[in-house]
């Protein structure tokens, strides 16, 4: 049996002879080459904004739900008991910290707070806001079920009128939370199917103009993966430069960002710390590409060759 070029036994040779097509095959098609990477890459890029952006809002409510703190309202009347209360409530085992904030102290902090603007409080009663207890509790990552059973646990005592620990602002951040993942796993599935078409009809072109070679090469015997093996690696040539373009695009996105903000903060001596593609990003995001593109050349070459 006539043996087919570039097929031995031994790995090495073999390798390169499949190196040499793929690479040919390439060259061969640079524009339909091209549109495959540039889509892989620009695919790759929306995903990692898709997915800095939840790690942002995550990190952020993470950060909330581990500095849990409760502002636990008490009635008007009951401030000469509230050092006693207060001792009682840092008992508790998830209570950290517990502090006294009269009315007059709560109005010193206000206008602290507000500034210049503090002019507006102006008139106002000393004891126009209502006394309170601040409990702050230990530093974990609390459910938001666990914090509102220790609110009601504040709000059971006689001398507690109101409860308030932000659960508006942390409902509103896992709400946006959960839209923002569906979102991006929406569009990171059409992104992936859009690529791995593209990738395969780029690939079923090659296949295509070589038909005859093909053909030629199982009538000698060649197997099945040997024929398939260069084409396979195409495409994770392809993908693992789409991977490539996404990590530049991603870092130059990056540098843009942060010369923006040094620029709009007047940042002269001082670096900004911000990390929108971490380190081991960029090993996922080539060995996304290289996935990507294998998953559309062997679509391609299980669906055109029938060998």
């Amino acid at each position: 049996m006539a043996a087919v070029p570039g097929y031995r036994e031994d790995v090495g040779p073999r390798l390169r002879f499949f190196f040499r097509q793929a690479v040919s095959s390439m060259g061969r098609s640079p524009g339909l080459t091209f549109l495959a990477v540039g889509t892989i890459g620009m695919a790759l890029a929306v995903l990692s904004v898709f997915a800095a952006i939840v790690q942002g809002i995550s990190t952020v409510a993470d950060e909330l739900g581990q500095d849990v703190e409760l502002s636990a309202y008490v009635a008007r009347g009951a401030e000469y008991d509230m050092l006693r209360q207060a001792d009682e409530i840092a008992q508790w085992p998830e209570v950290n910290d517990v502090r006294v904030l009269t009315s007059s102290l709560a109005m010193a902090e206000f206008r602290e707070r507000l500034g210049p603007d503090a002019v507006i409080l102006e008139g106002l009663p000393a004891d126009v806001l209502p006394p309170s207890l601040e409990v702050k509790l230990n530093r974990q990552r609390w459910a938001t079920e666990d914090v509102e059973r220790i609110a009601k646990q504040l709000l059971a005592r006689d001398e507690v009128e109101d409860v308030h620990f932000g659960q508006e602002d942390i409902q509103r951040l896992t709400t946006m939370l959960g839209v923002v993942r569906l979102a991006a796993a929406i569009v990171g599935l059409a992104l992936v199917l859009a690529t791995v078409l593209i990738v395969s009809n780029t690939i079923r072109l090659t296949v295509y103009a070589r038909r005859d070679e093909i053909a030629i090469m199982g009538l000698v015997g060649a197997t099945r993966w040997f024929i398939r093996a260069p084409f396979i690696l195409e495409g994770a040539l392809v993908g693992l430069l789409g991977g490539a373009l996404a990590t530049s695009i991603m870092l130059g996105l990056e540098e843009a960002i942060r010369t923006g903000l040094r620029e709009a903060l007047q940042f002269t001596y001082s670096s900004i710390g911000f990390d929108l593609v971490p380190v081991a990003w960029v090993g996922y995001l080539l060995a996304a590409g290289v996935v990507l593109g294998v998953l559309g050349s062997g679509f391609a070459v299980g669906r055109f060759l029938r060998v």
